[in-house]
């Protein structure tokens, strides 16, 4: 059987194919069942829902790259990452919170009214 060529120096990897909703929805599910008991708020015509989770950073950098595999990722100019999920969330991870100054994980639904927020914080 013939060889496959060798990549070639500071070629790029084929891009991989993003997660379906279902795998996804999947996804956060595990996130959410892995976390602490929800708590949850209203207010400004948004609901949130946060869940504290272990790991730090590192492990919510992990968690952004699981759902977002595939995707078009953007930096901020203060280092939060985010992305449009094919079923039109938001995600984004940053290193901070404006609560407890931790990194947090966050997945926006503006399909629902009240918008809702799912925040977990590392």
């Amino acid at each position: 059987t013939p060889k496959k060529p060798a990549a070639k120096p500071g070629s790029a990897k084929p891009k991989p194919k993003p997660l379906s909703p279902e795998q996804i929805d999947k996804k956060i599910d595990e996130l959410k069942k892995t976390s602490s008991e929800p708590k949850r708020t209203s207010k400004s015509g948004k609901r949130t829902s946060q869940q504290d989770r272990d790991g730090g950073l590192n492990q919510a950098k992990k968690d952004f790259d699981e759902l977002t595999e595939g995707l078009e990722i953007t930096t901020e100019a203060n280092g939060t990452r985010r992305a449009t999920l094919p079923d039109g969330r938001t995600v984004n991870v940053r290193d901070y919170s404006s609560q407890d100054g931790g990194p947090t994980l966050e997945i926006f639904d503006k399909s629902v009214v009240p918008n809702l927020h799912t925040k977990f914080r590392y």
